[in-house]
């Protein structure tokens, strides 16, 4: 699943492009989680940005276009010409919508393999808030006003497996599993022990570690593990810094040792049993 560094890189790729561009014409598949979509049609977007793992696209007429692209979405721009007919789908297609900005042309496309995604057109409540659950129950984001100290008083009260506390979105937003077992890993931390049995300076430690593995992942355009791709069809780099994620049976670069796979929180993990131990 896209976390939150590929979905920050593409919100950034995303920004100057569509921000002030008109939605011309708009194709969605007929499920609930995309046919709204189409209702967005001679909306123009006024500002791109980002809440944990979803793309938030804030339209001119107060609503807002909420785009997750669950385990296997891909959002590409391609150049089109003005009145262009909307294209033949493509395999797997979900969304397209011909926009323009200026006499820029173009049409954003998403595709979802799996169809675990969504494209939702939201509105607000009297407070502000967007009428999704799971953005009202969303964490603070790591990157910014996460103080630590919440972040001690959260493991304080929980037995829960610390990899499956980083995982829940109402905990902290966008970490997913390629994260959490380099952040583990970057602190020595073994991602099944309880949050409760660790030290304040493992603790400290690990968080600082979260905050460096999403920062140097952005820095790296995202990890293109699956089918990740860049708005322009490139590939990331951040895979090809990985330390711990997908590298069972290989050496750690610590100490040596054969990295091991577990399963945590009914997810694929990667430790190093030596640098990684239970307290």
């Amino acid at each position: 699943m896209p976390e939150l560094p590929e979905v920050e890189t593409l919100a950034r790729a995303l920004a100057p492009r569509l921000t002030g561009a008109r939605i011309l014409d708009a194709r969605a598949t007929s499920h609930p989680k995309w046919a709204g979509a189409q209702f967005a049609r001679d909306a123009s977007t006024v500002e791109i940005s980002r809440r944990g793992k979803h793309i938030l696209m804030q339209l001119d007429d107060g609503r807002v276009l909420d785009v997750h692209l669950g385990m296997t979405g891909a959002i590409a721009l391609l150049d089109a010409r003005a009145r262009q007919p909307l294209p033949e789908p493509v395999p797997h297609e979900r969304l397209l919508l011909a926009m323009q900005r200026g006499r820029q042309c173009f049409h954003f496309r998403l595709t979802d393999i799996r169809g675990f995604g969504h494209a939702l057109l939201l509105t607000r409540d009297a407070d502000g808030e967007l009428d999704l659950p799971a953005l009202r129950r969303m964490g603070p984001e790591p990157l910014g006003d996460w103080p630590v100290e919440d972040f001690l008083v959260t493991c304080s009260r929980r037995r829960t497996p610390i990899k499956a506390l980083l995982l829940d979105q109402s905990i902290v937003a966008g970490v997913g599993n390629y994260l959490a077992d380099e952040a583990l890993f970057a602190a020595r931390v073994h991602p099944a022990a309880p949050a409760v049995d660790l030290s304040t300076r493992k603790l400290r430690q690990l968080h600082a570690a979260v905050r460096d593995t999403i920062a140097a992942s952005i820095a790296n355009g995202g990890a293109s593990l699956r089918n990740y791709r860049q708005v322009d069809g490139s590939l990331g780099e951040s895979q090809e810094h990985l330390l711990a994620y997908g590298r069972a049976g290989l050496p750690c670069v610590r100490c040596g040792t054969l990295l091991r796979k577990l399963v945590v929180a009914g997810r694929g993990t990667t430790i190093c049993p030596r640098c990684q131990r239970l307290p």
